[in-house]
């Protein structure tokens, strides 16, 4: 059979459909330019402020954390799922050649986005007139890129030749568990070669004045560029890079790591191709979801909570993500936390109550952010237009999804204060920041979902599409974050002036509970 196919764009378009909406697609494109301001921020600032070799260091550095995060984020599932089989078993097709489209797809969404947010590098090395640098880059930033997503893939690959066919559900926390694990043990091989104390990390740092800022970041940024330069490995690749002129030891290293990498999808292929068909045939036979007890009592709401826990239920994916949304908020709790009594931080950012207050927003933010609250309505899919067509209260609906949604961040909120109390920091004043943090992720809730009420996505295939790339979380977070930040931006103000710290917050809690009884009194109306 002729390799006239474009297979890996089938995998790649499968999985990210480019919504139809022209709306919807401006939007995206607004955020993708908005990503590529901030990057050119940071990259103006870090450019004016270090030298060029540390600048050239971070700029590697921050690329391959956000292909990898990528690649996590969206490609893993791609790779490692077999929804294809049901019409890829019938073609003659031979499995290697399916997955190693299906490796190649994975690279597509990630290195795009990685590559684009360049430009803003790209432009300050012209304008700079560093052309022995800019070649460099364009050199070696993909092919670290494309060695990144390699290396993951193969890794995580070996996870299934090492274990039998796992649910859906049970190979999502596998694989999103092995790539924590993969980015941890690499930072703290980082931390061990270089003898490095994150204490001293912090020393001498100040934010009396900005230029005291400033400064202090030049020597963070200066002492972490030396201790990387430190590591076996590591220190070559820096020094070929930062180094003047294209060295032959430079062009040794890229030969290097396209050959390894042409080893690792040859492995991740080969790993991969195995136990293809047994697996698929498995995935294809077996259940996506328990079935749900049937809700027996006479109370009206338990049906349509009953019904809103079965749309959860329906796919794997979905309990995944209301599982890391209630498990990532208190892992980054206890993580800030150790921060603080590990000086890991500077030693005056948390002083004078700031520990409390940036905790306590810290928790807010995280339990909002997450791809379960804005799209509540996309989740119903194919079952949406019984949604719509039976005699539902509507307005039931609505506070049901909200209430599921406010239930979750609730438990993640609690567990975080819960964490903040067993490391001996809560106080009375925790008690009413607690309550100011759950009414303001209500709020959140009730606002989330609007824009995919009137404009839910439910033609999707995966599972995925509608939530991690549906284009409504990016709605919901307009729809959603103002509030947020006004309230935050306010109590802050008021801490500014000297106002009680206690009397603070008890005003804030004020403001919150009644924006919260309007908005449900809007709803109200609405319906």
């Amino acid at each position: 059979m002729k390799h006239k196919f474009p297979l890996p764009f089938f995998f790649a378009s499968s999985a990210y459909s480019i919504p139809k909406q022209i709306a919807v697609r401006v939007t995206l494109l607004l955020v993708l330019a908005y990503l590529v301001v901030q990057m050119a921020m940071v990259n103006v600032a870090i450019y004016n402020i270090s030298a060029l070799p540390i600048y050239l260091f971070y700029n590697v550095a921050i690329s391959i954390v956000l292909v990898y995060f990528l690649t996590v984020y969206f490609s893993v599932s791609v790779v490692f799922n077999y929804r294809e089989y049901g019409l890829m078993a019938s073609l003659p097709i031979k499995p290697q050649r399916i997955v190693s489209a299906k490796v190649i797809s994975s690279l597509l969404l990630p290195i795009l986005l990685t590559s684009i947010l360049q430009i803003p590098v790209l432009v300050l090395l012209v304008l700079g007139m560093k052309w022995e640098a800019l070649l460099k880059t364009i050199l070696l930033l993909p092919t670290l890129l494309v060695f990144t997503v390699m290396l993951l893939v193969f890794l995580l690959s070996l996870i299934q030749l090492s274990r039998k066919h796992l649910t859906i559900m049970a190979s999502l926390l596998l694989n999103g568990a092995a790539s924590l694990g993969i980015a941890i043990g690499f930072i703290l091989w980082i931390v061990t070669s270089s003898k490095l104390k994150l204490t001293t990390l912090w020393s001498d740092f100040s934010m009396d004045t900005f230029s005291s800022l400033v400064q202090s970041v030049n020597t963070l940024m200066d002492r972490i560029y030396t201790a990387a330069g430190q590591v076996p490995l590591l220190k070559q690749v820096i020094a070929a890079y930062t180094s003047s002129g294209i060295s032959l030891r430079f062009l040794l290293l890229l030969f290097l790591f396209w050959f390894v990498s042409f080893l690792l999808y040859q492995g991740a292929v080969q790993s991969l191709a195995v136990n293809y068909l047994q697996n698929g045939r498995a995935e294809m036979g077996s259940a996506t979801f328990k079935k749900s007890k049937a809700y027996a009592g006479e109370n009206e709401w338990g049906r349509y909570f009953q019904r809103e826990r079965w749309v959860l239920q329906s796919e794997p994916y979905f309990k995944l993500q209301v599982l890391l949304s209630m498990i990532l908020t208190p892992v980054v709790s206890i993580g800030l936390l150790l921060a603080d009594q590990k000086q890991w931080m500077p030693t005056d950012f948390f002083e004078g109550g700031r520990l409390e207050i940036v905790f306590a927003y810290i928790v807010l933010f995280l339990s909002c952010m997450n791809n379960t609250s804005g799209t509540p309505y996309s989740r119903e899919g194919k079952y949406y237009s019984l949604l719509q067509s039976l005699p539902f209260d509507q307005r039931k609906i609505y506070l049901t999804k909200v209430l599921f949604s406010s239930l979750i961040g609730a438990i993640s909120i609690g567990s975080s204060f819960v964490i903040f109390l067993l490391f001996g920091y809560a106080t009375v004043h925790s008690l009413m920041l607690a309550a100011v943090v759950l009414l303001l992720m209500i709020s959140y809730n009730l606002l989330a979902p609007l824009y995919d009420r009137k404009h839910p996505l439910t033609e999707w295939k995966n599972p995925s599409e509608a939530i991690k790339s549906n284009p409504n979380v990016i709605f919901s977070l307009l729809y959603g974050l103002p509030l947020l930040l006004i309230l935050s931006a306010l109590h802050f103000c008021l801490l500014w002036t000297a106002l009680p710290i206690g009397l603070s917050t008890a005003i804030i809690l004020i403001i919150v509970l009644v924006c919260d009884l309007l908005i449900l009194k809007k709803m109200a109306l609405r319906s």
